[in-house]
């Protein structure tokens, strides 16, 4: 016998259904006005999405279902412009929330007056571990200035890692 990491090998090979989705949304500028939120943010189209469990439609459209607990690679990327002046307390911000919570270490933001109308591409990569049913989704904070979120050009990604 083998040992590594705390398994055992036996000669067999034992994994999950394969767990992976690539959303986007409508290609179309989604406004989200000072002091608003878009939550969740829906992708309401995929690329793929084996094993079905990131849902477009329904009472969980826009969230990610987690089919089994494991350790799962989870990513946005928000495609946004603001198109009017900003101060430099203008931010779009994007917060992960796993069951309704917000978790705080989640985060990443863009704006502070520093963009003007430019457009700009904000990313958000983690590797969290989730239980078996936790619903997965990002929500998208416009503060002291209006933002869009072009959604053709906005994506939600992930797979179970293990």
């Amino acid at each position: 016998n083998t040992e590594s990491y705390g398994s055992r090998t036996t000669g067999y090979h034992t994994q999950s259904a394969p767990v992976s989705w690539m959303s986007y949304a409508t290609s179309q500028w989604y406004a989200i006005n000072a002091g608003n939120s878009l939550d969740p943010f829906v992708f309401n189209n995929t690329a793929h999405n084996i094993g079905s469990h990131y849902h477009t439609s329904g009472t969980d459209a826009g969230k990610f279902v987690a089919p089994v607990t494991g350790v799962y690679q989870l990513n946005w990327n928000i495609f946004a412009q603001c198109p009017t002046n900003q101060t430099n307390a203008a931010t779009l911000e994007a917060y992960v929330k796993i069951n309704g919570n917000s978790i705080s270490r989640l985060h990443n933001k863009i704006g502070y007056g520093n963009m003007g109308d430019d457009q700009q591409v904000m990313n958000l990569s983690v590797t969290e571990q989730l239980s078996a049913g936790d619903k997965v989704h990002i929500r998208l904070t416009a503060y002291v200035a209006n933002w869009q979120v072009y959604g053709g050009h906005s994506t939600f990604s992930g797979h179970l890692v293990g």
